[in-house]
């Protein structure tokens, strides 16, 4: 067991120092686990709009987890046949020096490409919200004028 051989240690270890560095990475991973996990909140929302939700929505979740990984390991080697492995290892930014080796456009693309990705993704929560605003509607939980639908 881990905690008996604890000597000396106090709460207070655990705080990183006051410089950018370690904060730059705790907050990096803070933002990269909760855009990680909002996905599978959603999932669970939109689930009851899915038909045969136990049966559609793992093979959904496993051909995309099967897609990406795929995906992932084309450009891996991909990446390795276009670029010497060292060149790659040197760079802070492998992509894009794959993409101007490759293809001979300006990184600067990728950059434009990473913004459109981020961007797509806010919209994603009001598709969530939606039950929730119907099942609001339905019990009579919201003003008059907005719980009017179509008829379709």
């Amino acid at each position: 067991m881990g905690a008996p051989n604890v000597t000396g240690f106090s709460a207070v270890d655990l705080v990183p120092p006051l410089s950018v560095a370690p904060w730059a990475g705790i907050l990096g991973g803070t933002m990269l686990a909760f855009y990680a996990f909002l996905g599978f909140e959603d999932m669970a929302t939109i689930a009851e709009e899915v038909k045969s939700a136990p049966r559609t929505l793992p093979a959904g979740i496993l051909a995309t987890l099967a897609i990406t990984t795929a995906l992932y390991g084309a450009v891996a080697v991909v990446a390795v046949l276009a670029v010497p492995a060292d060149v790659l290892a040197a760079s802070e930014a492998p992509l894009a020096v794959l993409f101007q080796e490759a293809g001979g456009g300006s990184p600067h693309v990728l950059a434009v490409i990473r913004v459109l990705a981020v961007l797509k993704r806010p919209p994603i929560p009001v598709i969530s919200v939606l039950p929730l605003l119907y099942w609001a509607s339905d019990h009579e939980m919201l003003p008059a004028g907005l719980s009017r639908g179509t008829p379709r």
